[in-house]
């Protein structure tokens, strides 16, 4: 069982690198990134931080969910790309 705090962590963990996998997807197919994605994770991280106040498991297993289903749903391209990137750094 995670306290409200670890919680927290794991939901604004999880949503940035969400947004950040979402972006990336929008790049490789060549499109520019919408601004409602950052406000969508940022209200998804609004609404999952107050859920973790009574109910922090729920929140972080959620969170965790929406990272999972968005890593499946950028498609091995968008991580072919970062991974070049990442090591041409």
């Amino acid at each position: 069982m995670s306290t409200q705090r670890q919680a927290q962590r794991v939901v604004l963990g999880a949503t940035a690198a969400t947004a950040g996998l979402s972006i990336a997807a929008d790049l490789t197919a060549g499109n520019v990134p919408a601004l409602g994605i950052v406000l969508g994770a940022a209200g998804v991280a609004v609404v999952l931080s107050m859920v973790s106040e009574f109910a922090p498991d729920l929140a972080a297993a959620f969170a965790v969910l929406l990272l999972v289903s968005a890593a499946l749903a950028s498609g091995p391209e968008t991580f072919n790309r970062l991974r070049k990137v990442v090591s041409n750094a």
